[in-house]
């Protein structure tokens, strides 16, 4: 993210919640039984996600790690340790296996390289560590149409965020969390609205066109 993008974002903190959102859409897909002793939150926002996770799911420790400064200090009153740095800044290194949850909420995608950031930072996990992301899909019929009409439009937020670097389809998003050596426990379709009365496990390969967001679950291998 550039200068000028993080100087936009830090207007957008004054405008919306979307840092505010505690995401309870990605801690529902973690198992009854999982208490996290020992948490990290990729993008933490101000810190309401790691907040929620000490109040109501038993998590010792959280540590966030935020770009926007604004943010970062207001996450400074919830979680135990916030760094403000960008996820894929090259000396931002923690010990091998010290979390059993790591959390990329719509970050991912704003990442140059995210295969080799998700790689660094399953090290991070240790074996039998569950990972929690969110990802925009980009084959989603929205983003398809326009695209027949030859439009690609970057927006303020959505799928085509102006800061979105890296796009991904559901296939190329299995991809990425198989080949950083981690095993898909379960997927949600985020849909939206417009199709909330459908169950995506009738629609075979018109899920891929109504999804709007991936919901994923995965674990490290190992015990």
């Amino acid at each position: 993210m550039s200068n000028i993008d993080i100087h936009l974002k830090e207007n957008q903190l004054q405008q919306d919640q979307y840092y505010n959102w505690a995401r309870r859409d990605l801690l529902g897909l973690l198992p009854q039984a999982m208490k996290p002793e020992n948490v990290l939150d990729v993008g933490c926002g101000n810190g309401a996600t790691g907040e929620l996770l000490k109040q109501e799911y038993g998590a010792r420790c959280v540590t966030g790690i935020e770009i926007l400064p604004t943010a970062a200090e207001q996450a400074r009153r919830r979680l135990d340790t916030v760094i403000t740095a960008s996820a894929d800044q090259p000396d931002l290194t923690f010990q091998n296996g010290h979390f059993d949850l790591i959390i990329f909420g719509d970050i991912l995608e704003h990442l140059y390289d995210p295969w080799d950031v998700l790689s660094r930072y399953v090290d991070y996990l240790r074996p039998g560590g569950r990972l929690l992301a969110s990802i925009p899909n980009v084959q989603h019929w929205a983003t398809v149409m326009r695209l027949l009409g030859g439009r690609w439009i970057y927006r303020e937020g959505g799928t085509l965020d102006r800061s979105h670097i890296r796009f991904f389809t559901r296939r190329t998003v299995l991809d990425l969390i198989q080949q950083a050596g981690m095993e898909i426990v379960k997927i949600k379709y985020g849909m939206g609205p417009e199709c909330k009365i459908f169950n995506a496990a009738t629609l075979g390969l018109m899920t891929n066109f109504l999804t709007f967001q991936f919901l994923i679950l995965a674990q490290k291998h190992g015990k």
